[in-house]
């Protein structure tokens, strides 16, 4: 889920810190919710209560999002035509700056 979070921020332009920071406070808060809301008296709203692991692996998906963000650029949008063809027809697009 954290891995998830952290690539909707920064395509909502958020910065990497704050992307790893929001990605966290999500994490947390669902583990407070876990430790807070017992599954035995709330059904599926409930957790199982508070782990150190889920924390840890949180952080882990973080930082693989975080690695990957960094090695995989996205592609330039270029000020040129597209011509695809698909069974439907032909489309064309174009990128606006």
């Amino acid at each position: 889920g954290s891995f998830g979070l952290y690539f909707m921020f920064r395509q909502k332009d958020f910065s990497e810190l704050d992307s790893f920071k929001y990605s966290l406070y999500c994490g947390i808060g669902k583990e407070v919710i876990d430790a807070l809301v017992p599954h035995e008296k709330y059904g599926k709203v409930g957790g199982d209560g508070f782990s150190k692991y889920d924390l840890g692996y949180n952080l882990l998906g973080i930082g693989i999002a975080y690695g990957i963000d960094k090695l995989w650029k996205p592609k330039e949008k270029s000020n040129d035509y597209t011509i695809r063809f698909n069974t439907g027809g032909v489309s064309i697009s174009y990128w606006l700056p």
